[in-house]
């Protein structure tokens, strides 16, 4: 995928990441409160509205610190697994017996990590974990 592929991806990613949903629209007031920001919703774009990407990426810009605040934080938990069992694996003792289980322990944390704003990265991780 070209690199202006991938930058025109960013903000659609952003909102599929379940920004729709009831829940993460909770998360999202609640984050925006602690911030001192207007409580308002993430603007989805349409293929057939050229101009929503200009209002989206503007919400985007308005509500920055709230979006940035819980990605941050899901994705530095998620992560956090990955690097507990990195310093097990790199034990230079670890057999291969025990790097199956670590593998399923991350998948199944994956799969219970109940964060509205990390899905597609969920998805994706969960995807790559299957090969």
């Amino acid at each position: 995928m070209s690199q202006l592929a991938q930058n025109n991806e960013c903000p659609h990613k952003v909102y599929e990441d379940s920004w729709h949903s009831i829940r993460a629209q909770k998360v999202l007031k609640r984050t925006q409160t602690l911030f001192h920001l207007p409580q308002n919703k993430l603007i989805q774009d349409e293929p057939t509205r050229w101009d929503l990407i200009h209002s989206m990426l503007e919400r985007l810009i308005e509500q920055k610190s709230a979006v940035a605040s819980c990605i941050l934080n899901n994705l530095y938990s998620v992560l956090k697994l990955f690097r507990e069992v990195t310093t097990i694996v790199n034990d230079h003792s670890t057999s291969a017996s025990q790097f199956i289980p670590l593998v399923n322990s991350l998948r199944k944390a994956v799969q219970l990590d109940t964060s509205v704003c990390m899905t597609s990265v969920k998805k994706d991780i969960l995807r790559e974990l299957e090969k």
